[in-house]
């Protein structure tokens, strides 16, 4: 069982002591999984897109993390997108995003059965980047560190297993997508509760 599962049980997995950013770590690793000062946090993000782009790989379609020149305007870059079409005769580009459903910001939404808050930042990440070219299909991948993920993510993430199994024919490559994706979220929450305390 992972630290993560622990503390959404109600067992400490830390002690009480100053974080980096200044605020006082809860013994249940809460804050630890928000904190914008820990690198964990960036290294669980690299995790989940690096399997994304392996999985884009294995589907024979070529893929790049943080695209330049999408958005000329602002420098908004999405997390990656598939350097030829993949669905609809357009590239599709998507942007991971790993969200806490303990948060204080989330908690009136964490109360409610299924993936809410996942489905919640799958549309702020629509709307942060709706104005991408027409030619480039945007694809949220919103999961919460307790394991949900979002309606839309799942779809996308079903559909580019789909594509993995035709090329290789792998009837068990969503399962596989699924479990690699859970492996990294839950190592990165390991590793964003423990740094605080290296």
């Amino acid at each position: 069982v992972s630290d993560i599962m622990w503390s959404a049980s109600g067992c400490p997995v830390s002690t009480a002591q100053p974080c980096l950013c200044g605020t006082l770590l809860d013994t249940y690793g809460t804050h630890q999984l928000v904190c914008p000062r820990l690198c964990s946090r960036l290294a669980r993000h690299s995790m989940c897109n690096d399997v994304i782009r392996e999985t884009f790989r294995s589907a024979k379609i070529p893929a790049t993390l943080e695209p330049v020149g999408l958005l000329r305007h602002d420098g908004r870059r999405p997390d990656g997108v598939s350097t030829v079409p993949m669905e609809r005769g357009r590239s599709v580009a998507w942007d991971f995003t790993c969200v806490n459903r303990l948060a204080t910001s989330h908690l009136s939404l964490g109360t409610q059965e299924g993936p809410t808050v996942a489905n919640q930042a799958e549309t702020r990440k629509r709307e942060h980047y709706k104005d991408l070219p027409v030619n480039i299909i945007f694809e949220p991948v919103a999961v919460e560190t307790l394991g949900g993920i979002g309606q839309g993510s799942w779809a996308f993430l079903k559909r580019l297993a789909r594509r993995v199994q035709e090329e290789t024919g792998d009837k068990r490559a969503f399962a596989f997508l699924r479990q690699r994706i859970s492996v990294a979220i839950q190592r990165g929450n390991a590793s964003c509760v423990v740094e605080p305390l290296s």
